[in-house]
């Protein structure tokens, strides 16, 4: 079963997206999963659950949040449907003034 409503959370919280967008940065320069968790380990970092962050969180948050920018950008706004109200009419009946 897939629905967004599944999900607990339904944004990032700043930390999140802090992790993520680093783990973006270094995988861009080169780096691998051990290398990025080493040098956010240095910086001070932590996983989202405050532990020690190792290769395989990275992999999951690089993971995790490609996914979420995938599915953030293929939902639909109210905007993009292409609807007019024409014609509007609204009777009703059955009130005393």
């Amino acid at each position: 079963v897939k629905s967004q409503k599944l999900y607990r959370q339904h944004s990032y919280t700043p930390y999140q997206q802090k992790l993520f967008d680093l783990c973006i940065k270094f995988q861009k320069e080169g780096m691998g999963y051990r290398k990025i968790s080493q040098h956010l380990n240095e910086l001070g970092f932590k996983s989202v659950r405050w532990k020690e962050l190792k290769q395989n969180h990275v992999y999951s948050i690089i993971r995790k949040g490609l996914v979420r920018k995938k599915r953030i950008r293929k939902l639909n706004s109210h905007l993009d449907f292409k609807m007019k109200i024409k014609d509007l009419q609204l009777e009703i009946e059955g009130i005393d003034e």
